[in-house]
């Protein structure tokens, strides 16, 4: 029930990610989830958190400081801010992507298919780097994107998300960049950075 995106539904009807993303979440959390399934009983998730010993007046102030600290580096980001195309068909996936991309100080460009997004970086000459689901609905999976950018836009960083593990695998052996789902903010960060960052020095 936990593996990323087992699904029994069609692409683009449903990521399959619901239980794999609580998954996720509690173990980055170092907490535990189970689940418990009965015919004609129905199906209990139980979700167990770790207790903090820290006092309630010093939580409070660590999440002041830590608003104080994200004030100012959106501030220092709101400077220099990068264009991400982002492309994947599920709403809530790329609602959740959004945020986490604006989290980081990109500009998101949201598309639903490679064929629109393909578009759209015809329309805006502005995208510093592409982020892509690899299976979508349309005839044009995310690999074929990545193809179709490295030919059209040399130069031009694609990411490619998936969270099929031999999917993921036979991208990587065309020597495309892969991330696998579900993955933590830190991860996404660092890969999207460390791209930008070449980018920007190859422009200087």
């Amino acid at each position: 029930a936990f593996e990323p995106f087992f699904t029994t539904k069609e692409v683009g009807k449903g990521s399959g990610l619901g239980l794999a993303q609580v998954y996720g979440f509690l173990a980055q959390s170092n907490g535990d989830v189970s689940v418990e399934s009965a015919p004609g009983k129905g199906t209990t998730v139980f979700m167990a958190f770790p207790r903090s010993a820290k006092p309630v007046a010093e939580t409070e102030a660590d999440v002041q400081d830590m608003a104080l600290k994200s004030g100012a580096l959106a501030e220092r980001r709101s400077r220099a801010r990068a264009n991400v195309l982002l492309v994947e068909d599920d709403v809530t996936v790329a609602g959740l992507t959004m945020q986490m991309l604006e989290s980081i100080g990109l500009t998101v460009v949201h598309a639903k298919s490679a064929a629109s997004a393909l578009d759209a970086l015809e329309k805006a000459r502005n995208i510093d780097i592409v982020v892509s689901d690899v299976m979508m609905p349309g005839g044009m999976s995310g690999v074929e994107l990545a193809r179709e950018v490295r030919q059209q836009y040399p130069g031009l960083p694609v990411v490619l998300t998936t969270g099929y593990i031999e999917v993921a695998r036979s991208a990587m052996a065309e020597g495309l960049e892969v991330l696998v789902k579900p993955y933590p903010l830190k991860a996404l960060s660092r890969i999207l950075m460390a791209h930008l960052s070449e980018r920007a020095a190859a422009v200087r």
